[in-house]
């Protein structure tokens, strides 16, 4: 029987007895019907888009941001520079806040994507 797992959307065979005595009655898969297969292709075309949309998205930040430099009296923290760049904490590679005066290489990730910016630390 070709049932659907729910938490997955995997198209599977399996044993009937198996589908109808367990899988169907605890609610972790629906048989797949005509119908069902074709609104699951359906939406994996649409999470296929929303996904493409979203990489080059990421792909036009990185390049913007890619080299840019930063200025900063007294040190930095992620949370200055994501303002700064307008971007999400989450996306700077930060081990800790920089404090000492200098000039330092900071990485952003824009998922598989990285940038590098510069980060100048000048004393207060």
């Amino acid at each position: 029987m070709k049932v659907i797992f729910k938490d997955t959307n995997e198209v599977r065979d399996v044993p009937l007895g198996y589908a109808v005595n367990y899988l169907l009655p605890k609610n972790l898969a629906v048989v797949a019907t005509k119908a069902k297969l074709d609104a699951l292709k359906v939406q994996k075309e649409e999470k296929a888009v929303v996904k493409s949309k979203g990489v080059q998205e990421n792909r036009q930040l990185a390049e913007k941001l890619n080299g840019k430099v930063l200025n900063f009296a007294g040190g930095a923290t992620k949370k200055d520079i994501a303002d700064n760049l307008k971007i999400s904490v989450e996306q700077i590679v930060l081990p800790r806040s920089l404090k000492k005066p200098g000039e330092y290489q900071v990485v952003l990730k824009f998922g598989t994507l990285k940038a590098e910016v510069k980060v100048k630390v000048t004393a207060k």
